[in-house]
């Protein structure tokens, strides 16, 4: 494809604190770049990781969490201003409760899951209605047999 017709592909980055992914993901395969982004990984495993077609970024924090707020910070050298999330409850639960999250586009099949079900957000301690996030909803419509919600966040849990 000629330079003006190629598709810009999204940086991507996978928040993995101590190095525990896998050299053999399909996302190190996939066109553009790809960030792995850790706290705490051993010189071996970072080769490994770069080997496999990533770049590693060592971001401060604990030897179990990456500080969410430098990686947002480091991610605007890249030229990143919008990020999109696909993670599951532990890392929207820590980017919901360090007010990292502007806006969130939530997608409800027609479906019920019992109480031991993974949720949406990994929060623990909320167990009040005085507690809770509070959004403002600006959209709401019909996706084939699912609901998407677009609803801003006022103030985080």
């Amino acid at each position: 494809l000629a330079p003006e017709t190629r598709l810009r592909q999204p940086l991507r980055v996978m928040v993995d604190s101590t190095g525990r992914t896998p050299t053999n993901v399909k996302m190190f395969t996939l066109p553009g770049r790809n960030l792995v982004a850790t706290s705490n990984v051993s010189a071996q495993k970072r080769q490994a990781l770069e080997a496999a077609g990533a770049e590693v970024m060592q971001v401060e924090g604990s030897s179990t969490r990456v500080d969410l707020k430098t990686l947002l910070r480091e991610l605007g050298h890249f030229e990143v201003n919008e990020i999109l999330l696909e993670c599951g409850p532990t890392l929207a639960g820590a980017m919901l409760a360090q007010q990292c999250i502007d806006e969130l586009v939530l997608y409800v099949a027609p479906r019920v899951l019992g109480d031991n079900a993974r949720g949406l957000f990994s929060l623990p301690g909320l167990e009040k209605l005085a507690d809770a996030a509070t959004l403002d909803i600006s959209d709401v419509r019909s996706v084939g047999k699912d609901v998407r919600i677009i609803a801003n966040v006022v103030s985080s849990a």
